[in-house]
């Protein structure tokens, strides 16, 4: 959905989804900027960890270095802090760690097409870096405890 496709008269589109959850082009964020509503980029990863309830800070500061020395933006919580799944699960008092990872489309895909676009690889290396730095993580504190 785009803006040209909201109706600005309560800052909700017909489904509930908050502006601020709807992709601008950039064309279209002018349009934002004009109805003064807040013009925020999606980060590149979106780490859910519940603020901070389902995953250990050291694990969150891991995965979210390994994403940024490849180059990509990181939020946390913001502006999906995680789901059902996560809250179940995620225990970091007792090591048991749970996060939800959200990546921009656009950073692996042709959104239009629905096909991989010139990104996928470096998401792909990315990935793979910080599943390599995860393990070891976990190597490190099995040797200890």
């Amino acid at each position: 959905m785009t803006l040209s496709e909201l109706c600005t008269a309560c800052g909700l589109c017909c489904d509930g989804s908050l502006f601020r959850f709807v992709p601008a082009d950039p064309a279209e964020a002018v349009t934002y900027e004009r109805l003064k509503l807040p013009v925020k980029p999606l980060a590149d990863f979106v780490l859910g960890d519940l603020d901070g309830r389902t995953a250990g800070e050291p694990l969150m500061a891991l995965i979210e270095g390994v994403l940024r020395e490849h180059g990509y933006s990181v939020a946390r919580d913001d502006p999906f802090k995680g789901v059902e799944i996560i809250a179940r699960s995620g225990r970091p008092a007792e090591k048991r760690h749970s996060l939800q990872i959200e990546i921009k489309r656009s950073c692996y895909a042709d959104v239009e097409r629905h096909q991989p676009n010139a990104g996928f690889e470096r998401v792909q290396r990315a990935l793979h870096a910080m599943l390599a730095a995860l393990a070891a993580h976990v190597r490190g504190a099995c040797s200890r405890a």
